[in-house]
């Protein structure tokens, strides 16, 4: 079941988390959904409702909504599965440049904290096990989450200016 390029079988990528079902076939779909359901609770983990959901793609638009008025919506479980547009909730402007700022003042804090333990230019730690502590502790900080936002090339500038005063 689900999506094979050449001899190499990508039905279900994951990546963290995240899980997608990729199939050519909508009547294996139940089967591979049953097949995610029986190993989560074997596995004693919840799968999302909210957060699950099913996309048709098609090589036009019209397929695809043909597709889901003819097709009788898949299960989970016992829940419903619903048929979205998209998979994941795209941010704005706005909330990039929110989630820039958090990031970066969670990593200035989280700088902040650490000089108290000698990280800092004299009389501290030897400047290699600064570095180090910097990198393991305060880059994370930085970067968390960072994967999911749309970047513009001036929020990359203010990241690179952060991590250039540091």
């Amino acid at each position: 079941m689900g999506i094979c390029i050449g001899n190499t079988y990508a039905g279900c990528p994951s990546c963290a988390d995240d899980i997608v079902l990729l199939l050519n076939d909508q009547n294996e779909m139940q089967e591979m959904l049953n097949t995610v359901y029986d190993y989560s609770s074997d596995h004693r983990f919840l799968i999302h409702q909210i957060k699950s959901n099913t996309v048709v793609e098609s090589v036009n638009k019209r397929t695809s909504e043909r597709i889901q008025q003819t097709t009788e919506n898949f299960t989970l479980g016992d829940n419903i599965m619903e048929f979205k547009s998209e998979t994941t909730k795209r941010t704005t402007s706005e909330e990039t440049k929110i989630n820039i700022n958090d990031r970066i003042s969670l990593a200035r804090r989280t700088l902040y904290s650490l000089i108290k333990t000698g990280v800092h230019g004299t009389n501290g730690l030897n400047p290699r096990t600064s570095c180090k502590i910097y990198q393991v502790y305060v880059i994370p900080c930085l970067l968390y989450g960072l994967e999911t936002l749309n970047l513009q090339n001036k929020d990359t500038i203010t990241f690179a200016v952060f991590i250039l005063a540091l």
